[in-house]
């Protein structure tokens, strides 16, 4: 009995508190409001810059690689270069034996400065060389002098003594004639006067032989081949110093054209010593070597090829429909497979109107780059976003968060705080990451993203 009141007394005390729990919760409810609507997620609409881009993937390809050759031909007596070799501009790569080529030179340039001086007496005279010259003349002249005096003498010689002659041969013909009147007198030969008449005329005629002989040789052998001979070196000396002093055109010339022609000489002689060495042209990596020390060669045989690597460009393609929108001069992204964290910035440089090789539509477009990151040479890939259009600091979001319709606008959900709203707004420029909104928004939107 008493355990049956225990039970009872416990049934109750268990009613009682449930039927408190109960009046609670229905309390509870009744006091509690209806949950709000969830925050979706957002963007804000920006105001930056939007982009429109065309892919041009490509690869880089060399814009400084060169073949290099000797000048002329001979045996290589330096060629110390291996494919991979990093070499510096100027540094010898390879050199014939130019024995031979440094002893043409030197006795080109000897020549060279032969003809220099004598171009500079031409044109300029040494003093020494004009008084020289000078005595020369006086000398001639005293000798031309001399003999004009000694041939005037002779001649007054001659004239002196044929005169004489003239008088004996007068004196001749007196006593012939004296004699005469007497030789045909039997009786005047008994006679002193006949004796005295034979001696005159005999007199008479040994003084004529003689007068005569006299003149004769005076007058053959009187010539002025002497007044003429130093007449003529008077002249040559004289010339000799109007050269020095005063050169014609033409002698001038003259020595202007030998003055020329050994200079071209010798500058040929050294531009062979000079080609029979090459030196690296700029700073690089030899690529090629054809050729090994001791070997002999023939000129322009190419030798070494080489390359600078930091020298690329990219060599990438578009696509025809891109083509159009594609100009010179604009601004270009790139990025390369060989590093994927490296990218770098460059500008279209050419644009090839003509279709590659191949069944697809594709056109060449190179690319120069603002600077090229580490490790990068030519032969990798690149891919190339060609910037063709762009809007600065516009109104824009996502292009992810907008379906643009074929009429240019968009259908979008604006977040007002505490719900959303349908909105259209109208779109410009559809880049690769953003798009330009044109109306409908305002900066600092928070657009539904879906």
């Amino acid at each position: 009995m008493k355990y049956l009141s225990i039970l009872l007394a416990v049934g109750l005390i268990i009613l009682f508190i449930g039927g408190v729990g109960y009046l609670g919760f229905r309390s509870t409810q009744a006091n509690t409001p209806a949950p709000a609507q969830e925050i979706p997620q957002t963007v804000a609409v920006s105001r930056g810059d939007v982009e429109k881009t065309v892919t041009a993937p490509g690869k880089l390809v060399g814009t400084n690689e060169t073949a290099l050759t000797m000048e002329v031909g001979g045996r290589l007596d330096k060629f110390d270069v291996r494919p991979g070799d990093a070499v510096r501009a100027g540094q010898v790569l390879a050199a014939l034996d130019t024995t031979v080529l440094e002893l043409q030179a030197a006795q080109a340039e000897q020549t060279y400065l032969k003809q220099q001086a004598a171009y500079s007496v031409t044109i300029q005279p040494d003093p020494k060389a004009v008084n020289a010259a000078q005595a020369d003349v006086n000398s001639a002249a005293a000798a031309y002098q001399a003999a004009r005096q000694k041939f005037e003498q002779r001649e007054d010689q001659i004239t002196t003594d044929c005169l004489e002659f003239k008088q004996v041969s007068d004196e001749l013909g007196r006593a012939q004639a004296a004699y005469d009147s007497v030789a045909n007198d039997w009786k005047a030969k008994n006679y002193a006067i006949y004796t005295i008449r034979k001696e005159a005329l005999d007199n008479a005629l040994s003084a004529y032989t003689l007068a005569k002989a006299q003149c004769n040789l005076n007058t053959t052998d009187i010539n002025d081949s002497h007044l003429q001979t130093a007449l003529a070196q008077l002249a040559r000396a004289r010339a000799d110093l109007n050269d020095l002093t005063s050169p014609s055109s033409s002698t001038v010339l003259q020595a202007q054209v030998q003055l020329e022609q050994a200079r071209l000489a010798l500058e040929e002689a050294q531009q062979q010593l000079a080609g029979a060495t090459i030196r690296a042209p700029f700073d690089g990596v030899v690529l090629e070597v054809k050729a090994n020390p001791g070997e002999t060669v023939t000129a322009h045989t190419v030798l070494i090829v080489m390359a600078d690597p930091r020298a690329v460009e990219v060599e990438s393609t578009v696509i025809e429909e891109d083509m159009s929108a594609v100009k010179l001069d604009a601004r270009v992204n790139l990025f390369f497979d060989a590093q994927p964290e490296a990218s770098a910035t460059g500008r279209v440089a050419r644009i090839v109107p003509s279709r590659t090789t191949g069944d697809r539509l594709l056109y060449p477009v190179y690319i120069s780059i603002d600077e090229l990151p580490e490790g990068l040479i030519a032969g990798m890939t690149v891919d190339a976003s060609i910037v063709v259009a762009t809007r600065s600091d516009v109104l824009r979001l996502p292009r992810e968060v907008v379906r643009v319709r074929s009429d240019g606008t968009a259908q979008i959900k604006v977040w007002t705080g505490d719900h959303s709203e349908q909105r259209t707004i109208k779109i410009g420029l559809r880049g690769g990451s953003f798009v330009e909104v044109l109306e409908g928004l305002r900066e600092g939107d928070r657009v539904v993203a879906e």
